[in-house]
């Protein structure tokens, strides 16, 4: 029977430092589609909200699929003009198939759901 390995706590340190700084490395390689992602949902909520309170506009729920598609095709060209890594961890795969899922299912529900009586935006938030 072999002895059980215990870690030490200057080598748990160290896994823990590793594992931090190659958690930051990637957040920093793959932020701006997030940042992205952020200012033009944010963007398009609020002018959402302008043109439906303050003007008579009919298609006031046109920023939506309209900064969404800036964002399908921004993030499309920063992942080909980036060079993929040779190596993937499992949770970075994981991760970028379930963004890629949730993003898909988004528009599919929103495809799905769209009569042209009925917005989309009906099917997808609650009765207030």
């Amino acid at each position: 029977m072999s002895p059980e390995h215990t870690i030490d706590p200057v080598e748990s340190l160290g896994i823990i430092s590793d594992a931090i700084l190659r958690t930051r490395e990637n957040i920093k390689q793959n932020g701006y589609p997030f940042l992205l992602w952020g200012w033009l949902v944010a963007s398009a909520s609020f002018l959402f909200f302008i043109l439906e309170k303050f003007t008579l506009f009919e298609y006031y729920f046109l920023p939506f699929p309209i900064f969404a598609a800036i964002g399908v095709v921004a993030t499309i060209v920063f992942y080909k003009k980036r060079l993929m890594p040779t190596t993937q961890t499992y949770l970075q795969y994981f991760l970028s198939r379930l963004w890629m899922i949730l993003g898909l299912s988004f528009f599919l529900t929103v495809f799905v759901t769209h009569k042209p009586s009925n917005m989309p935006d009906g099917f997808l938030l609650p009765d207030t």
